[in-house]
């Protein structure tokens, strides 16, 4: 087993070492239906869920460790254990990006790996962004609605919609139903996508409200859930204000 330890942001790869490597490939599915990650000429592993077996060839003296999220990598016989909250490592530990709360600290992904967000990340792609607006939501009870300027384009009122990202917060226990909580405030009839089947109320939920809702259908957004360590990466065109529409203001719904 590595006694090193990684830290996982998006497609980038950090050592304590200080080294530093970029996913270019994956999630691709292997024949026992988990995901491979690799680098450009070896691979970083497959990642295994908690509560997972993983078939290690014989002569290998390694623990499964099925408590555990972990990737795996045959090929360098490694296997990289998520670290708990409160890990002593620093590498492990998610960043504190200034001028964010810390409910939003850290990593944050959609079930299926796809759908990212976290302060290191938007600071690092937009050294100026900040913190603009934080207030109790109108629309869905005990949560909290955050608007993140990318760049001051505004002057002393801030940012323009188009430079803005819009996120929700829902803290363990809140309750998101796309049909019932969504759909009516905007006297739509559908949700197209619905991901209220993504969201486990057991956890702190983190939710990036899509650009607009001027469709015939309500636009329903993928609960990011926080991660600790190595989340599986998820693809940067998910991740970057140009290609993501699901950044950016909700401004009425209907056609």
């Amino acid at each position: 087993m590595s006694k090193a330890c990684s830290t996982v942001s998006g497609k980038t790869v950090k050592t304590e070492g200080g080294g530093k490597s970029t996913i270019v490939r994956g999630p691709t599915k292997m024949a026992d239906g988990w995901r491979m990650y690799s680098f450009v000429d070896a691979p970083l592993g497959i990642y295994y869920p908690k509560g997972t077996a993983i078939d290690i060839p014989a002569g290998y003296e390694l623990k499964v460790l099925p408590k555990h999220d972990r990737i795996w990598n045959g090929q360098t016989v490694d296997m990289y254990v998520r670290a708990e909250a409160g890990a002593a490592s620093s590498a492990v530990a998610a960043p504190s990006v200034k001028g964010f709360p810390a409910e939003l600290q850290g990593d944050w992904c959609s079930v299926d790996g796809k759908h990212c967000f976290s302060p290191d990340e938007v600071r690092s792609e937009n050294p100026e962004s900040f913190l603009d607006s934080k207030s109790a939501s109108t629309d869905v009870r005990g949560t909290t609605e955050y608007t993140v300027c990318y760049v001051r384009n505004m002057g002393s009122d801030g940012c323009t919609a188009s430079a803005s990202m819009f996120l929700r917060y829902l803290p363990a226990g809140t309750d998101w139903n796309c049909m019932t909580m969504g759909a009516p405030k905007f006297n739509v009839s559908e949700c197209k996508p619905d991901y209220t089947k993504d969201h486990d109320v057991s956890k702190a939920r983190l939710v990036i409200q899509p650009n607009h809702q001027r469709d015939a259908d309500f636009i329903d957004s993928p609960a990011d859930v926080s991660e600790v360590a190595a989340r599986p990466p998820a693809p940067a065109s998910s991740r970057t204000a140009s290609s993501d529409s699901r950044r950016g203001r909700r401004t009425g719904a209907g056609t």
